[in-house]
């Protein structure tokens, strides 16, 4: 025997049905429940995205993982975003089984300066390049280092020149390391205290590198 739905009097002959409801006004009912909205923290520099600590790509499964955080109770799957918008597809389930719908809720953004673009900013450093000998090679190598500290998040914060050759600020330390056996360097290394955290003593690295 067919049965009515009490809302809108369709039939279970016409339409499905979730539980005593009918799909629409059972996908209605669901609509109405939800009144979510997201903000995204995007750097105004780099324009990366803050997901949970970490800042990645601004891109749709990213931006999911924004909406997931702000949205509790709900599955959701991310169908489009726009300047202002993000188009959501919500599903719940019951006793009766599983109900989802699409809602357009709002997206703000908000901007912010992520930790590489601070230190930019600040033209933070852990290690100095001190390249003696032929400022052509010493270029060269600036190049190569500038290239190896792109793939792996970290960056120059800037080159000084003087009579004595190049002095090259590097924003991590354990990079620079890296970087001195990667191209088979010779150097001197020196040491210099900064500061303390957390009680610990904090230095940064020096590194003579004739050319």
């Amino acid at each position: 025997m067919a049965k009515h739905c009490p809302i809108c009097n369709r039939s279970s002959a016409d339409v499905p049905f979730h539980g005593e409801f009918c799909r629409y006004c059972t996908e209605d009912k669901l609509s109405g429940k939800i009144s979510a909205k997201a903000e995204l923290d995007i750097c105004k520099r780099c324009g990366l995205l803050r997901v949970g600590k970490a800042f990645v790509r601004l891109e749709g499964r990213n931006v999911q993982k924004v909406v997931e955080r702000a949205v509790k109770g709900y599955g959701v799957r991310l169908v489009d975003f726009g300047e202002d918008y993000a188009l959501v597809e919500f599903t719940e389930e019951d006793e009766h089984g599983r109900v989802s719908v699409e809602k357009r809720i709002p997206l703000s953004r908000k901007k912010v300066l992520c930790d590489t673009c601070f230190k930019k900013a600040a033209s933070y450093y852990e290690a100095i390049f001190q390249l003696r000998g032929s400022t052509t090679k010493g270029w060269r190598m600036i190049k190569s280092l500038e290239n190896y500290l792109k793939a792996n998040d970290g960056f120059i914060s800037k080159v000084e020149e003087n009579d004595n050759g190049l002095d090259v600020y590097i924003s991590n330390k354990k990079l620079a390391a890296a970087f001195l056996n990667f191209a088979r360097a010779s150097f001197k290394a020196s040491y210099t205290l900064y500061g303390m955290r957390g009680g610990k003593r904090i230095y940064r690295n020096t590194y003579a590198i004739r050319l």
